[in-house]
């Protein structure tokens, strides 16, 4: 898929490759149920914390068998394929023009209501049908060469962008990540091994290329790796120097590395 973001900090729109996930999730009464909202929200924290995002999101259409017409106040535009960038990039720049975040799926875009938008803040099913029945419908036909359908969907988004900007060492990020993983243990531990190999896969990815390193990330990623998440929080609360805890890493990583507080 195309990924589409536009950071706070920049008002620039970013236009990324990316991979959709499709878990399976329970639905009941129009809405994802509670306990799946909590994995999804904790399954996006911790993939926007390891791979150093500015945030992570998910959304889910809702099938229009739960729901009113009154609900659906965003739009589902379904393709044979994934847009190009350059097809994404103008999507999103009618999403933003019309108060919606606009997301590839890999089989079509879906423009979600943004009711953080004035316009988004007073849609609702009626109006947005009757937008789709004038320009916005016939902007959006003519730049992804199908009609869009009024759907509700519902989403989450763990934003870390604060965080990260934070500062090197300020402890932000990771605070964030661990009291995300506190809302359902069971769940952390089970997603515990797949952090860890990630962890260790982006170490190694960035030590192969000559962007430069941050060290309290490295540093975070070293310890997730090879000592888990209770490794990570022990060394978040105590401050401990990462080069004498691991003797395995490159001397090279190791004089990059100071006290720890992700």
């Amino acid at each position: 898929m195309v990924g589409a973001y536009t950071p706070e900090s920049t008002g620039i729109l970013e236009i990324n490759p990316g991979k959709v996930a499709r878990p399976l999730v329970h639905e009941s009464d129009g809405e994802i149920t509670p306990t799946d909202a909590v994995l999804l929200d904790i399954a996006e924290s911790s993939r926007a914390y390891v791979d150093v995002q500015n945030g992570g999101a998910y959304h889910m259409v809702i099938p229009d068998s739960q729901t009113k017409a009154s609900e659906r106040t965003s739009i589902t535009v379904k393709l044979d394929e994934s847009p190009t960038p350059e097809t994404m990039a103008q999507a999103s720049k009618i999403a933003k023009e019309n108060g919606f975040f606009a997301v590839d799926t890999s089989n079509g875009v879906n423009f979600i209501n943004d009711i953080w938008s004035p316009q988004g803040q007073v849609r609702t099913g009626a109006s947005l049908g009757k937008d789709l029945k004038g320009e916005l419908g016939q902007q959006i036909k003519s730049t992804l060469g199908a009609p869009g359908s009024r759907v509700k969907i519902q989403g989450g988004y763990e934003d870390y962008e604060n965080a990260w900007q934070a500062g090197v060492g300020s402890g932000k990020a990771t605070e964030q990540f661990l009291n995300r993983l506190d809302e359902n243990p069971t769940f952390a531990h089970n997603i515990e091994p797949a952090l860890q190999r990630k962890a260790a896969a982006n170490i190694l990815r960035d030590e192969a290329t000559d962007l430069p390193e941050r060290k309290d990330v490295q540093n975070a990623r070293t310890i997730l790796a090879e000592k888990g998440i209770e490794g990570l929080r022990s060394a978040m609360h105590q401050g401990v120097n990462l080069p004498k805890l691991f003797k395995k890493t490159s001397k090279k990583t190791s004089a990059n590395r100071a006290m720890m507080k992700a």
